[in-house]
């Protein structure tokens, strides 16, 4: 007897209860208490010790298999979590998550990123369990999500709030400028004799001057030498996410002459009289698409030639593109001003 009470002191009351069920059905009431007698039982006892042994090694391999999260820090005493080592099974990557957020919490980090691509989309509700939110969304990348751990209020910055276009005034040695109206979209809505210059979003990581060199390409097959920024407009609401829209409107100078319309969007396309263009009733005078149509006429013809309509009083100005070294980091940026502001040449390549 004090044998099995060690025995027994030792043993989980779930596992002696298990146990003490599996023993009644498997024998009857006497044989229980005589027949096998107190070794037989002692060595039933003893077979679900072993088991219940057996079982703690399964377990500590199981939290072997999900490790806790990897990640770097950020420059705001963040987390970004990184993918290698993350478990595909929602299981494992709770226990992952739980662990790694735990342990982020002593290190007093703040917000902790993590982005979950496509195939491991199945992640998603455990991470929102865990007090994630959505912050965007890409095709390529998937969801990216955040958390605040820090008791200081949050200051996790929204999802990009701006677009970026480009409208490019493209004009040959004839004085016509290159024009199309599209299939889809608000300027298609406006009907038939409705013509603008060719224009698109800037994509991820590209330069204004290559954004406007590929959309003149895409959509009329006309290369272009982009020459600089003209002006630039901003427009609150845009698109279905409501967002503000920046429009650079740039000057480029054909390299060919022969048009090729994108079939997928561009209805027609092609070489227009700059009178003929600036005559159509397109935007009331005065308007800030009729200005933006002016600007880049009175930049091409600097002066000369006889306009329809309203004057300005001079040329505008050129912003032309310069590429500078950001001086207190590694890399360069792109600085638009005035050309005549520039470095000269000479003074650049000391940089």
């Amino acid at each position: 007897p004090r044998t099995m009470h060690k025995v027994l002191r030792r043993i989980p009351w779930n596992r002696c209860r298990k146990l003490g069920r599996e023993f009644h059905t498997r024998t009857r009431p006497a044989q229980a208490l005589v027949g096998w007698g107190s070794v037989g039982l002692v060595g039933a006892l003893a077979g679900g010790l072993g088991g219940f042994a057996r079982s703690q090694p399964l377990k500590e391999e199981a939290q072997a298999a999900s490790p806790a999260l990897s990640g770097k820090e950020d420059l705001y005493g963040g987390v970004l979590v990184e993918p290698a080592g993350m478990s595909k099974d929602p299981a494992g990557f709770r226990e992952q998550l739980t662990r790694s957020l735990e342990a982020w919490r002593k290190e007093k980090k703040k917000g902790i990123w993590i982005t979950l691509e496509p195939d491991l989309a199945a992640l998603i509700p455990v991470a929102v369990e865990h007090g994630f939110h959505f912050h965007h969304a890409s095709k390529e990348k998937g969801v990216t999500m955040y958390t605040w751990l820090s008791d200081a209020p949050c200051n996790i910055p929204n999802n990009a709030s701006h677009y970026v276009g480009v409208g490019v005034a493209v004009m040959d040695d004839q004085d016509r400028i290159l024009v199309v109206q599209e299939k889809f979209g608000p300027a298609a809505r406006r009907g038939k004799d409705f013509w603008k210059v060719p224009t698109g979003l800037v994509e991820s990581g590209e330069d204004i001057a290559v954004a406007a060199e590929r959309e003149v390409f895409e959509e009329t097959g006309i290369r272009v030498h982009f020459e600089g920024v003209l002006a630039f407009r901003q427009q609150h609401g845009a698109g279905i996410e409501k967002k503000t829209d920046l429009f650079f409107l740039c000057k480029g100078k054909p390299l060919n002459s022969k048009i090729v319309p994108q079939d997928n969007e561009i209805a027609r396309a092609e070489w227009m009289p700059i009178q003929e263009f600036l005559s159509k009733p397109i935007t009331p005078e005065g308007s800030a698409y009729w200005f933006l149509n002016r600007l880049a006429a009175e930049s091409f013809l600097q002066g000369r030639g006889d306009l329809p309509g309203i004057r300005l009083p001079r040329s505008p100005a050129t912003f032309v593109p310069a590429k500078m070294p950001i001086g207190f980091r590694p890399g360069h940026n792109f600085i638009y001003a005035d050309g005549e502001c520039h470095l000269p040449p000479s003074e650049q390549s000391k940089l």
